[in-house]
């Protein structure tokens, strides 16, 4: 599949695109960034529809999350037309990770199978 790099993002962003009929795109991101760094390079790939799927880690200083954070992270995805869940996995105490997921439209009703389906991680939260 052809791969990409994406200017203006914040380094590093890669990419790939497989030639499928769903014109789904993944972006996976691991960038050092502050989390609200990590905040406003989130909404501007999902304002921008830069990918249908995207993985992005959210580091953080200290011991704990900043859950004030991670709530303005999950608001700007989801007001941008995005699910997402987030977790915090043992191995990686000081950071966590996304999984964002493009809502599609379905029979004029908004759908996201990919997050239902597991497709893109499984729930830490009950879904809302």
């Amino acid at each position: 599949p052809p791969e990409h790099t994406l200017a203006g993002g914040g380094g590093g962003i890669s990419s790939s695109s497989s030639n499928n009929n769903n014109n789904d795109l993944w972006m996976i991101s691991d960038v050092i960034a502050y989390p609200e760094r990590a905040t406003e390079l989130l909404s501007k790939w999902c304002e921008m529809k830069w990918a249908s799927h995207m993985i992005v880690t959210m580091k953080f200083q200290g011991k704990e999350p900043d859950l004030e954070e991670l709530d303005k992270a999950i608001d700007v995805v989801r007001n941008l037309g995005y699910d997402c869940r987030v977790k915090h996995f043992f191995n990686n105490k000081n950071e966590v990770t996304f999984m964002v997921s493009e809502k599609k439209m379905v029979t004029g009703k908004e759908r996201n199978n990919d997050l239902e389906a597991g497709i893109v991680g499984t729930s830490m939260f009950s879904t809302l």
